[in-house]
Formats: structure tokens, C-alpha cells, sequence
């Protein structure tokens, strides 16, 4: 297997300043990073009216004849979003971001390099390794990140050292072979903890991240209880379990 294209998947709800930025970043990559396409997901119960017209001002925008830019209503509820574009990417490798600037577009240029070198596994960013850093995090929610990475390193005999983020990128074929089942905050954490029990190799490099300057987050203190019961269910799945049809 080789990195021939990439597909950037987005999910957007509240956004929008910050969802035009970005993507106009991610167009200003270089050449090299290989992107084909944008896919942006949506859901159209709760998306803004701000954050709607940013994505219709983005699908009309025929400027980058060289990327096609997607711009598509979720069929799966949340965060189950990723299912829906991992459907129709058409890029041999799929770059999961998010659209809140949290972190650098520029995350997905070393991504995509170093996947060039190890194209089978996934390369996911980290927050916790040598490089990497929270920007005006609160402070609470900080130890339990830490509390919470140490528990999933023991439960799941690794040294990975964020496993409850999702921004990556992995081949699609792996992604659209995995039976996702989380919609909620607990499903980036699944993305990382499944492919783990499957014997992927992943990879981590450093990021920065800081709090999201626009739009809203839903997570909250009881989206714990979810990450617990999620982390153990995976952890005691058999792989024939968490496979849903074999990677061509």
C-alpha cells in the first residue's frame, strides 16, 4: 500500500469564522501533501444558520479546480459522522480533522509525512509527547485527560499517550473495515482503541492544542461514564468482533 491521495474529513455544527479559515488553510497546503478532496459533514437538525452559509459559501466555491470540496448532510448521528465520509472518500488515506481551530492546519502536512513512511498504520497526534501542549486548558479537565491517558495505557498494555484523540490519518480501507458503533465524544477515543486491538500500528507525533475560540462544545463530566464503559467493551471484544467486513 501507498499514499497516492488524501481525503480531509470534517465535521461542522456551530462554526463558522474559524470552518472558513480553516478550510482556506488546508487549500493553501502545498502540492505535495496530496490532498484530493475536502468532505464536510453536517447535521441538518442542528446545524447554525452561520455555519450553513459558510458551507454553502464553501461548495460554491469553484476557485480550486485541482481539490473537490464535498459538503454533505450526516446520516449517522454526533460524532458518528466519520462513518458517513468514510463511505465516499475516495482518497487511498483519509486525514481526520476538526473544524474548531484547535489545532494547526499545519498538523496535517506531518501527518501526511510521516503516513508517506508508514503507509499501512496510522499516524494520530498527540498532545502529551515531547512537542506537544495544551493552551489555556482547564485545569481539571487537564488531570483528567492525564488520569484518563494513564488508565487506557494500562488497560490496553500500550505506551501510546493520547488515545482519547481522534485527529489522524489512516488508510480508508482500515477505516471503512472497523464496526464503529460510538456517536458521542467516547467515538475518538474508539478510533484509536480499535485499531490498537486489531494490531495496527500507530504512531504518534506532538501537537498543539488550545480551546476552541468559536462554536460550542457538548462535552461535559458525563460523557466519562461513556468513556469507561466504551474503553472496557473494546477492551473484551473479540477482533472477528470489531471487524465489519474484510479490508480489500
Amino acid at each position: 500500500m501507498q499514499l497516492e491521495s488524501v481525503s480531509v474529513l470534517i465535521g461542522a455544527v456551530t462554526e463558522s469564522n474559524v470552518l472558513e479559515k480553516t478550510v482556506a488553510e488546508i487549500l493553501a497546503l502545498p502540492e505535495r501533501i496530496l490532498i484530493k478532496e475536502i468532505l464536510i459533514a453536517y447535521p441538518a437538525e442542528r446545524v447554525t444558520p452561520a455555519c450553513k452559509s459558510v458551507l454553502e459559501s464553501i461548495q460554491n466555491d469553484c476557485s480550486h479546480p485541482d481539490i473537490t470540496i464535498k459538503v454533505v448532510a450526516q446520516k449517522t448521528p454526533k460524532m458518528g459522522f466519520f462513518s458517513d465520509l468514510f463511505k465516499i472518500a475516495s482518497g487511498t488515506h483519509c486525514v481526520l480533522f476538526s473544524s474548531d481551530g484547535a489545532m494547526p492546519v499545519s498538523l496535517i502536512e506531518e501527518l501526511v509525512k510521516k503516513e508517506k513512511e508508514y503507509p499501512e498504520a496510522i499516524v494520530s497526534s498527540s498532545r502529551w509527547l515531547e512537542g506537544g501542549s495544551f493552551g489555556d486548558y482547564n485545569r481539571g479537565k487537564l488531570l483528567l485527560n492525564r488520569l484518563s491517558q494513564i488508565y487506557l495505557r494500562v488497560l490496553y498494555h500500550t505506551n501510546l499517550t493520547d488515545m482519547t484523540n481522534a485527529v489522524q490519518i489512516a488508510p480508508t480501507q482500515l477505516m471503512r473495515c472497523i464496526q464503529w458503533e460510538q456517536t458521542g465524544f467516547s467515538r475518538g477515543m474508539e478510533m484509536v482503541i480499535k485499531p490498537l486491538r486489531l494490531g495496527v500500528e500507530i504512531i504518534e507525533i506532538p501537537t498543539q492544542y488550545t480551546e476552541r475560540t468559536e462554536g460550542k462544545s457538548n462535552n461535559s463530566i458525563f460523557e466519562l461514564f461513556d468513556y469507561l464503559k466504551v474503553s472496557i467493551k473494546v477492551r473484551l471484544m473479540t477482533k472477528e468482533r470489531i471487524i465489519e467486513s474484510p479490508v480489500a
